[in-house]
């Protein structure tokens, strides 16, 4: 009877993986390159040539030691002046360097459906080499050469729940991560969460939506936004933007055929409230334009003109912080592209393809 048991068991088993629906997908990108940047200058903090000076005499007090009691006075030194140093800036000169580089980055998933339509996903993404991210980050990014901790999906019934512990985006500040995020829809609503576990340092985030034709409305929060920003005080540290804790904001966009409008209201935790207010518009001729302004006296304005193959984008900002970027279609996902901005006074370019 235990074998006849154990028998049937196994072939309910096999003719469930039998008949679910597996699925794999694989994409990747690659580029190769000539960037240009330049590393800013640092000036040195206060307390860095005292420490530097005090330092140097406690080497000489060393070279000079012709008892151990000395020997052991001068090391006392040194130590206390490395300490001192390590909490210190050294000054950095301006530099400018170029490089040639090239990358691949490679995305794959597997997928499968069981007989009760609960499908699950693994997703992870290997590289090597450096790619150009000309479009966004403006830098030259390395590429990890390995499998890392994978992304998995479960989704049922209109609910999906990621796991990657220490990886998922914090809903309101991408600059924090959760470990779990569970999301589900209906009737225009849309509920996101991202979960930490209580051992970690990572947040808890949210994110209500609701769409009802050309009207959209949202509120996300977070139960840390960013943390304080410090500057050197002479020997002090001190705080110049406090963090921002628990945080919340609202937002609302309305489209009106080609133009899009744009409020939302920041309440940035334990700092002041910000407002922001933005437009966007599809012009024709292939020319859209865009502009958002705060009350804190912060702007952004943007032009995109796609002709064809070719695509150009300019942005700036209230501290002229400005980039631009075009690109060439080719054909069979292939093109070239070239990029410049203000910051770090960087240029690039390049080709690249999809696939």
């Amino acid at each position: 009877m235990k074998h006849v048991l154990l028998a049937t068991t196994a072939l309910a088993m096999t003719a469930g993986v039998a008949s679910a629906e597996m699925s794999f997908k694989f994409s990747g990108k690659a580029n190769a390159g000539i960037s240009s940047s330049t590393t800013a200058a640092v000036t040195a903090s206060p307390g860095w040539a005292d420490a530097n000076d005090d330092l140097i005499e406690a080497q000489a007090l060393l070279a000079d030691a012709t008892t151990a009691a000395l020997q052991t006075t001068a090391n006392a030194a040194i130590t206390a002046a490395n300490t001192a140093l390590a909490g210190e800036t050294a000054a950095v000169t301006a530099s400018t360097a170029s490089v040639a580089s090239s990358g691949i980055d490679l995305d794959f998933s597997a997928s499968v459906t069981t007989d009760s339509g609960i499908t699950i996903t693994v997703a992870d993404d290997f590289g090597g080499g450096s790619l150009i991210d000309w479009n966004d980050d403006n830098a030259v990014e390395a590429q990890t050469s390995d499998l890392d901790q994978p992304t998995v999906t479960v989704a049922m019934a209109g609910v999906t729940v990621k796991i990657d512990p220490g990886q998922v985006d914090d809903l309101y500040d991408d600059s924090q991560t959760g470990d779990v995020q569970i999301s589900t829809s209906m009737a225009g609503f849309s509920i996101d969460y991202v979960a930490s576990q209580d051992t970690d340092t990572n947040t808890n985030s949210y994110k209500l939506g609701y769409a009802m034709g050309d009207l959209s409305v949202s509120v996300i929060g977070t139960t840390s936004g960013d943390a304080a920003s410090t500057a050197d005080a002479g020997k002090a540290t001190q705080v110049v933007t406090a963090a921002e804790n628990d945080a919340m904001k609202w937002s609302a966009s309305y489209k009106m055929g080609d133009i899009t409008l744009g409020l939302e209201m920041n309440n940035n935790g334990d700092n002041d409230d910000v407002t922001t207010g933005s437009v966007s518009y599809a012009m024709g001729n292939g020319l859209s334009v865009s502009l958002s302004a705060d009350d804190n006296d912060d702007w952004d304005a943007s032009a995109t003109w796609t002709s064809g193959a070719m695509s150009v984008t300019y942005s700036t900002d209230e501290e002229s912080d400005w980039a631009a970027y075009g690109s060439y279609a080719l054909g069979g996902g292939a093109s070239i592209f070239a990029s410049t901005a203000a910051a770090n006074d960087w240029t690039a370019f390049g080709v690249e393809f999809t696939f």
